[in-house]
């Protein structure tokens, strides 16, 4: 082995003798137990070839399975590679081929249970859908009718359609608010009356709402009507105030989910009601949402 830079070494004499301490460590960027070269200037790893070789024999081919699940990951490959993370050394790094999609991807041989665990996670994971059940609809005798439906589902976010001869609205609700386009289709101005709206969360506790233009700070102070005019639309949003907080790690403001923070439940409900007004009427509008957990990928699981 050459080493470089040392003053210990003199190259007019070849067979000069220099005295090494060696102690065995472990380091993030080699194999396992390794042994270290140290001299009174530096400290050099020496990596075990003879080693690497009998555990790359004994490694490729190997077969991770999971009884919840339909494929395999195997590693392909072992090697010693760069690592962006840590520069200074090669790492020694394994392949790993996800049988489910046929996509391989290399880590360090020390990451290697880590990341077969979290490739079996992702396929057991799953997430909440929020469905519109119903509208509830005010009983004021000049609101005649209502219909809802599913308009459209983009980005795994299912949009629904409710109308009456009043307002079109588009609405759907994703983790941390509702969102909605209202169009009044009526022949007099609306208001959403802000202050008098409501959301309530899965164990059943009501929340002041904001919306946009809302400022963080002042999330329980009153809110100013929107009025829509005949004709006109609003894109707004509706979240709860109480799940809002300012984060000192991250140094700003957040918005918790209004989703279960445990996966797999089923029978939750979320609510908002939108107070309109009509001339001098105020009209709750009650849209109830449905939270149904479905799984990321239920064509590699055993039971789905």
């Amino acid at each position: 082995m050459k080493l470089l830079n040392s003053n210990l070494f003199d190259s007019t004499n070849p067979k000069k003798k220099v005295k090494f301490q060696f102690k065995n460590q472990y380091e993030y960027y080699s194999y396992g137990n390794y042994t270290w070269c140290n001299t009174k200037t530096y400290q050099v790893p020496l990596f075990l070839v003879n080693k690497f070789n009998e555990v790359k024999n004994k490694i490729i081919g190997k077969v991770f399975t999971d009884p919840e699940v339909t494929f395999s990951v195997k590693v392909t490959d072992m090697q010693l590679t760069t690592s962006k993370e840590r520069r200074e050394y090669p790492v020694v790094c394994v392949t790993l081929l996800n049988e489910a999609t046929n996509a391989e991807k290399i880590v360090p041989y020390e990451n290697m249970a880590r990341e077969v665990t979290n490739i079996f996670s992702e396929a057991k994971s799953g997430r909440y859908i929020a469905k519109l059940s119903s509208v509830e609809k005010p009983s004021n005798p000049e609101i005649r009718y209502g219909e809802k439906s599913l308009t459209s589902t983009e980005d795994k976010v299912s949009k629904y359609l409710y109308v009456d001869n009043v307002l079109s609205i588009i609405i759907f609700a994703s983790p941390t608010q509702f969102n909605f386009e209202l169009k009044n289709i009526s022949d007099n101005s609306l208001k959403v009356v802000w202050d008098e709206a409501v959301i309530v969360d899965i164990d059943g506790s009501t929340s002041k709402v904001m919306h946009k233009g809302t400022k963080y700070s002042a999330r329980n102070e009153s809110q100013p009507a929107s009025t829509i005019i005949k004709g006109a639309m609003l894109d707004d949003l509706a979240a709860p105030a109480d799940k809002v907080r300012y984060s000192d790690v991250l140094k700003e403001w957040i918005n918790d989910s209004m989703f279960p923070s445990k996966m797999g439940q089923s029978g939750k409900t979320l609510t908002l009601m939108l107070p309109i007004q009509i001339k001098d009427v105020v009209n709750e509008y009650i849209f109830v949402f449905d939270l149904e957990y479905v799984k990321n990928h239920p064509e590699w699981l055993v039971n789905p």
